[in-house]
């Protein structure tokens, strides 16, 4: 289990989060997750901005963005997130050129508070390594899970921890003899780059098969995650186990 099948609203359907967050049914959507902490939102909000302008411009060149089409970047952010101080940099990120921004194109909002939301509305998302993919999963999102760490926890990363399997937590949960199975992409590193990022999320968009084969994975999450509960809450059977442990052990 794992008690996001208790928080999260699972029901919810992608039209019906739509209503919610006033966001047109016609309009293609990618949702943004850099991060909770300022650490993190500070390598990647403007990595994972730069990435979406690039994937409008790349839908618009292919022919899956139309001429009267703009494609829509939702930033969702945690409650916790300095909301005044995000909007100053988003400010200054546009008024420095974000990378050409053309509003005909692509426009950017942001959102606090409701990731959950933003993700069921989406088509395709960037989400920053950690519960965050996991969530996306539990929300049916496509999504490149990206992870751009400091220079020196990369350095140690690389040169002495040396571990090869998957980091995002979306990719931790199946497995296939003994190893875990990648549900989503991971660009991590040097490697998370803005046209990196661009090219794979754009993929979700124009090759239906990569999207379905991504959600078909998540359902398997999903039902790895239910096993065992018999359609209880996850927390609720931990804290009945909890219990039970401690009357055995009074006894």
């Amino acid at each position: 289990g794992n008690p996001l099948l208790d928080e999260l609203p699972l029901e919810v359907t992608k039209a019906e989060a739509r209503e919610r967050l006033g966001i047109d049914p016609a309009t293609k959507v990618i949702a943004l997750l850099p991060g909770s902490r300022p650490s993190e939102l500070k390598r990647h909000l403007e990595l994972f901005l730069d990435a979406g302008v690039r994937a409008s411009a790349l839908l618009r060149s292919r022919g899956a963005l139309g001429d009267k089409e703009t494609l829509l970047l939702r930033i969702a952010l945690p409650e916790t997130a300095d909301l005044a101080a995000i909007e100053s940099r988003l400010a200054a990120w546009k008024s420095g050129g974000g990378w050409n921004l053309d509003s005909s194109i692509v426009r950017v909002e942001v959102r606090q508070g409701d990731s959950a939301m933003v993700l069921r509305a989406a088509d395709a998302g960037i989400v920053k390594s950690g519960t965050s993919t996991l969530e996306a999963a539990l929300m049916d999102c496509p999504h490149v899970v990206a992870y751009r760490p400091g220079v020196l926890s990369s350095f140690i990363f690389k040169n002495f921890i040396r571990y090869d399997d998957p980091v995002g937590l979306v990719n931790l949960i199946l497995r296939e003899r003994g190893r875990p199975i990648r549900v989503a992409p991971e660009i991590l590193m040097e490697e998370a780059t803005s046209p990196r990022l661009a090219e794979e999320v754009v993929r979700f968009f124009m090759e239906p098969a990569v999207a379905a084969k991504q959600r078909s994975g998540f359902r398997a999450i999903r039902a790895k995650l239910e096993e065992g509960l018999h359609g209880k809450s996850p927390s609720q059977t931990a804290a009945n186990l909890l219990l039970s442990w401690s009357r055995k052990g009074e006894k």
